[in-house]
């Protein structure tokens, strides 16, 4: 009877042992739906058109633009980039941008936002937060900007 019992409680611990750790992989990735919309984009000027990347909970990056202010948005979905939308939420982590609340702007204004929390500068402002405008940065490069 002991055999018996022993190699049952042997052979749930090893089953239990070759699975992997899917508790220990859910807690390290955020679902999508926990997510937030990570946008950076710069507009002004004299037509207030401008344009950017947005990186959306399910890793898709768009381009998008408009000519003018009041004109609609136009958007080109790159695809996802579940790799470079994870490396851009570690970096916005790292700088704490969740933090940072400068909130400038001039006739061209860029902007970094993560959900609904927004850090905005003057283009070409020495005094900009240089980790936020390495992290902008950061993000337009997926679009293809440099």
């Amino acid at each position: 009877m002991w055999s018996s019992t022993l190699t049952i409680i042997a052979a749930l611990a090893f089953a239990a042992c070759s699975q992997p750790n899917s508790a220990r992989a859910a807690k390290d990735t955020p679902p999508p739906q926990m997510r937030e919309v990570i946008t950076a984009a710069c507009a002004g000027g004299i037509t207030g058109g401008g344009g950017g990347i947005t990186i959306r909970p399910d890793d898709h990056v768009i381009r998008w633009s408009r000519t003018t202010a009041s004109s609609p948005r136009t958007e080109r979905d790159l695809g996802a980039n579940p790799v470079f939308a994870t490396e851009v939420r570690r970096q916005l982590d790292v700088i704490h941008l969740a933090d940072i609340n400068d909130h400038d702007t001039g006739n061209m204004t860029c902007s970094l936002s993560l959900g609904s929390h927004e850090v905005s500068w003057s283009q070409g402002d020495p005094h900009a937060p240089s980790d936020v405008v390495a992290a902008h940065d950061l993000v337009l490069r997926a679009g293809g900007a440099e």
